[in-house]
């Protein structure tokens, strides 16, 4: 005698289960991910609300073959926000040949420490003609305005 497994109860529950944990998986990581995108206009202003210990995401585009990289502004120690890391992303797949002169993507890490509001200063510039003050040097800014509030008070808000 062959015992077959009953294909209305045995084979569905793990496949379901696989997809709620999948889905379950996703909405926590998507609650603790902040990502505010930049179009690259200069005097652009965000704002952006996270909770303590939240980790958010700022994309900014650029260049960097032009000499214009995006810094951001010296975060006061002790401050509402911490800066993580910082790294760019080309738009061009590596392999391609079309890589001089392709724009991409810069992305800053941030990490909300305790309640309160900061603002964080990005400029877009040649780092050489700022440090020299040079006169006509071109400069973009951007603004980003971060909220940390507790859990409680950020759903109250959202």
């Amino acid at each position: 005698v062959r015992v077959l497994p009953n294909a209305l109860h045995d084979t569905p529950r793990p496949i379901a289960m696989r997809r709620a944990f999948a889905f379950l998986a996703a909405q926590v990581i998507a609650a603790h991910e902040a990502v505010v995108e930049f179009d690259g206009g200069n005097g652009e202003k965000r704002e952006v609300s996270v909770t303590p210990e939240q980790e958010f995401e700022v994309k900014l585009p650029g260049n960097p073959t032009t000499g214009f990289q995006w810094s951001v502004e010296q975060l006061p120690d002790g401050g509402v926000v911490d800066f993580v890391s910082k790294k760019y992303v080309t738009s061009v797949p590596p392999d391609s040949r079309r890589l001089v002169g392709a724009g991409g993507v810069y992305h800053f890490y941030f990490k909300a420490e305790k309640t309160g509001k900061q603002s964080i200063h990005f400029m877009y510039a040649r780092p050489w003609e700022v440090e020299k003050q040079l006169p006509g040097a071109s400069t973009w800014q951007a603004e980003l305005d971060v909220v940390v509030k507790d859990k409680r008070r950020l759903e109250t808000v959202v």
